[in-house]
């Protein structure tokens, strides 16, 4: 397709690929100077005064910023890990099995992006105050698993439909038990789809902030629920650096899984033969 494509279709991909690039660059380029301006005075183009205030605040936070950054990161991935098994399992039993209310699990599992995340949160929380667990941290995880099974969900079930089942049958007519046939068989397949999930899920819960707030209390739980006070003050400077954290860190775990992915999914693309 790529070589039917005629030159001046071409320049124009690249000048959509070039405004795209800059539409991202250009917000972070200005964090970055934001983050070690003193001072920018309007109407003027270059800073007037520069300062290492924010990271000399940032990097010094050993015990407060960079221990919630860290808690943030393996709450977030201990989220994307459980709700990836729930909808590997759901979507496993969706698409191969049939039973009753099986379309309504699977237009249930949707709820959570259909409900609006402040009725959703508000009616929970008067639930999770009667059990008594409101302002934990379980309250918390909780919450980021229903908000993330969408999405982890649809993410399977696709997954789960392509794969389906041709590799255990045919380890199952070569003699292998059930559980041999899918551990070595439909869960190497599966493994992309695994990672993807993971990924997006880790990415939803590490940048949700209504539900963090309502259900852990305010209290400083997750990155977002630091850094967001500092957005909505006056100091530009110390919010760009801690929001270039914010950005770093959520993009670095999001690559990693994604490399994980494509990796696995070139293994497993040559060892069936096929095109990774």
């Amino acid at each position: 397709r790529a070589k039917s494509m005629k030159p001046k279709q071409f320049r124009i991909l690249h000048l959509i690929l070039a405004l795209a690039a800059l539409t991202v660059a250009l917000p972070l380029f200005l964090l970055v100077v934001w983050s070690f301006t003193n001072r920018w005075p309007k109407p003027l183009l270059i800073p007037e005064a520069f300062t290492w205030r924010a990271w000399e605040r940032l990097l010094g936070s050993y015990f407060n910023v960079w221990q919630v950054a860290a808690s943030s990161i393996a709450l977030s991935l201990f989220v994307g890990v459980i709700v990836t098994l729930i909808a590997a399992m759901a979507a496993r039993a969706i698409c191969l099995y049939d039973f009753p209310g099986k379309g309504l699990l699977s237009s249930a599992a949707l709820l959570p992006v259909i409900v609006p995340a402040t009725v959703f949160g508000m009616g929970s929380n008067v639930l999770l105050i009667r059990f008594g667990i409101n302002n934990t941290i379980e309250a918390v995880v909780l919450g980021h698993l229903i908000i993330t099974l969408p999405f982890a969900f649809r993410t399977m079930l696709e997954t789960t439909k392509l794969v389906s089942t041709r590799l255990e049958e045919q380890a199952r007519v070569l003699g292998a038990s059930p559980w041999a046939a899918f551990l070595h068989g439909t869960l190497p397949a599966l493994a992309p789809g695994l990672i993807s999930s993971l990924a997006l899920s880790f990415l939803f819960s590490y940048t949700h902030y209504f539900l963090t707030l309502v259900f852990g209390g305010g209290k400083d739980m997750t990155l977002a629920i630091l850094i967001l006070p500092l957005i909505e003050g006056s100091d530009r400077t110390i919010s760009s650096a801690y929001s270039i954290l914010f950005i770093t860190s959520t993009m670095v775990v999001f690559l990693c899984l994604q490399l994980i992915a494509g990796r696995i999914a070139r293994r497993v693309g040559k060892q069936l033969g096929g095109t990774p």
